[in-house]
């Protein structure tokens, strides 16, 4: 079985013979990319690297120049065997606010996000791929809802469900992920959990099917041609719809620790005993619904946090009760 240094050597060397517009990005046309495909985002994230890989080296023995970019997210992160070095790259993209060291220079993660966005800023669609800390009940879709978005997540069928939300309000207060930044400056975004974090069959399998399945949807296609709409949402409706959630809740960090293996979008009743807070007591579900990004901080044997905890402990998500289209629109 290769491993991660093999894949990222790989990925690497395609940045020297197919060079991106920024360090450890590959570029397989010389057009101007109209996609992006974003992999290791986080640096324990790594599961899409092999079928990435893999795609790349497909296209470039058989003469395909696709107007694709590909970047590897956060390399130094990936190296290093940690989710980042500094501060989470996906919640650097706020340019415009000083807040949270947005602006400091010496930010290894803020220089990443600047270079992103250069590419970013140019793609009429950003796939980006990603996983969770633990297991996952299923893939799922991650975004704030766009009509557009919608129809790039449903045409490619790479998982059957959709948490999202009112696009105006942000993942994580105070700062901006990159399929935010995408979406602001007006191009369709996806983001695509894959599964439980790591190289693994299931997430190979399935980057390798959402790239095939990017590759024929746009095939012969301008994406910036007013009529290439038309042919998106008409792929879109030919595939299922997809089941759509969203957070009915945000526990919030106050030292507790959870039971062990809350897996993702597995579903507990409200009541539920899930940890216990720093005095002992219960911590419950308040409402009934599914686990999302469980958090278990490293700890030092007297319990006291090892490292710095980033957002809320968990999440939350339940069924929406109708259509986003109809509750947030496009």
């Amino acid at each position: 079985m290769f491993d991660l240094q093999f894949y990222f050597d790989k990925f690497e060397r395609f940045t020297k013979t197919h060079p991106g517009p920024i360090p450890m990005s590959v570029k397989l046309s010389d057009q101007e990319s109209q996609i992006v495909v974003g992999t290791c985002v986080h640096g324990i994230e790594t599961g899409s690297l092999p079928a990435v890989v893999a795609f790349i080296s497909e296209s470039v023995q058989n003469g395909r120049p696709l107007p694709w970019t590909f970047v590897l997210g956060n390399p130094t992160a990936v190296l290093a065997g940690k989710r980042f070095v500094e501060s989470d790259l996906n919640r650097q993209f706020d340019f415009m606010s000083p807040t949270k060291g947005n602006l400091q220079p010496h930010n290894l993660e803020k220089k990443r996000a600047l270079e992103l966005a250069s590419v970013l800023k140019t793609s009429q669609f950003f796939l980006d791929f990603h996983q969770t800390n633990l297991p996952a009940a299923e893939p799922f879709y991650i975004f704030g809802f766009q009509e557009r978005s919608y129809f790039w997540a449903r045409a490619l069928e790479g998982a059957q469900v959709l948490v999202t939300r009112d696009a105006r309000l942000p993942f994580e207060g105070g700062s901006l992920c990159a399929d935010e930044f995408v979406r602001l400056n007006g191009a369709a975004a996806v983001t695509l959990e894959l599964g439980e974090k790591g190289i693994n069959d299931q997430a190979t399998t399935l980057t390798t099917r959402v790239l095939r399945s990017l590759a024929a949807l746009t095939a012969g296609q301008n994406l910036l041609d007013l009529k290439f709409l038309d042919h998106l949402r008409t792929q879109a409706y030919n595939c299922p719809e997809l089941k759509f959630l969203q957070t009915v809740h945000k526990e919030p960090f106050l030292g507790q620790t959870l039971r062990p293996q809350l897996n993702n979008l597995f579903r507990f009743e409200k009541d539920c005993v899930v940890g216990k807070s720093l005095n002992g007591e219960d911590v419950t579900m308040p409402v009934s619904g599914c686990i999302l990004f469980p958090k278990y901080p490293h700890r030092h044997a007297d319990g006291t946090l090892a490292e710095a905890m980033v957002g809320d402990l968990f999440h939350i998500v339940a069924p929406m009760g109708e259509h986003p289209l109809k509750a947030f629109g496009g």
